[in-house]
């Protein structure tokens, strides 16, 4: 879903753990799309940005989410599973900039960087993570 040779990938849509799905919101083999919530004041909910997975040569993919869905979902109509990511990253240099809008409200904006091992959250900052600890768990 993304170009291999440049995975830029602006401006798309991302899943959120706790979805509102309204009638309609079908996309590719029926998959019901996770792009859409209700946040109501006071309430939190969490949109995953990537998952990090491990090869079978201790390397280690970052797994970028559509709008779809974080985990395989059975395709309607058949008993087959299936999962759309935006695309998969090998081990690298990555810059996520993150930006939640919604309605009149204030957008909310973040930036996190990828280094090798390493996670370095720039804005809102917090303490950096190592993903070896992720991966050995």
């Amino acid at each position: 879903m993304a170009p291999g040779e440049t995975p830029s990938i602006e401006n798309e849509l991302i899943p959120w753990m706790v979805p509102e799905t309204p009638p309609g919101a079908i996309g590719l083999d029926g998959i019901h799309l996770k792009h859409i919530t209700n946040i109501s004041p006071g309430q939190v909910n969490r949109a995953p940005l990537f998952d990090i997975e491990l090869t079978s040569d201790q390397e280690y993919s970052i797994i970028v989410f559509s709008e779809y869905v974080t985990e395989k979902e059975r395709i309607s109509g058949t008993g087959e599973t299936r999962r759309y990511v935006r695309c998969i990253l090998k081990k690298g240099r990555y810059k996520f900039r993150i930006k939640i809008t919604a309605g009149e409200a204030i957008p909310a904006e973040g930036e996190l960087l990828i280094d090798e091992w390493t996670i370095f959250f720039k804005k809102p900052p917090q303490e950096k993570l190592d993903i070896r600890a992720k991966l050995t768990g």
